[in-house]
């Protein structure tokens, strides 16, 4: 399976850290930062082949190319990593969340796919029955210093069976319509 993220490490390296994502006034840039063993990593995923402009405390810093564009993901992820000690990075103009002073307040998730596999089904479309966005609203709404996803992000396996209406028009297989769906 291709990992549009490195999001999927052990526990107990504290390493899938997703700080802050955001989209950018395009609409076609997804930002985040996540923190490493080696310091703090900005990805971002772009509709083209570019990556976007960033700086970091004003001064500019390249994004490189971490995965072409291929059919099931039409999309270019970009990295790069912060120095030590930065305060803040701007990509399209949004602010994203660099490694805090100090971690006072954790949010943790996992398994957050919506099930589409053979005859599990779950209603995609319906927040009450896949409340991932419910529940992302909550803990944003909680201000945490820290976001830990331990796994488990793709789960549209199949495609929603005929007929049923709360995952009509679901994206499925392993593609990035899939992972938007379910992650972004």
């Amino acid at each position: 399976m291709r990992k549009i993220l490195c999001l999927r490490w052990p526990v107990w390296l504290l390493l899938a850290v997703v700080c802050a994502s955001i989209h950018a006034e395009e609409k076609s840039t997804i930002a985040w930062t996540e923190l490493t063993a080696s310091g703090v990593s900005v990805r971002a995923i772009v509709a083209g082949k570019e990556c976007p402009a960033m700086s970091v405390d004003g001064k500019s810093v390249v994004l490189k190319v971490r995965e072409t564009p291929n059919e099931q993901f039409p999309v270019t992820t970009c990295q790069a990593a912060t120095p030590p000690g930065s305060k803040f990075a701007l990509i399209g103009g949004h602010r994203l969340a660099l490694e805090p002073p100090a971690v006072k307040r954790v949010v943790v998730i996992g398994d957050t796919g919506c099930r589409l596999k053979g005859a599990k089904v779950q209603d995609c479309n319906d927040p009450q029955k896949w409340p991932f966005s419910i529940m992302t609203r909550n803990a944003a709404a909680k201000h945490p210093d820290l976001v830990i996803h331990v796994g488990d992000y793709y789960y549209r396996e199949t495609p929603c069976p005929a007929g049923r209406e709360g995952c009509n028009g679901s994206p499925n297989g392993d593609s990035w319509e899939s992972w938007r769906a379910d992650f972004f």
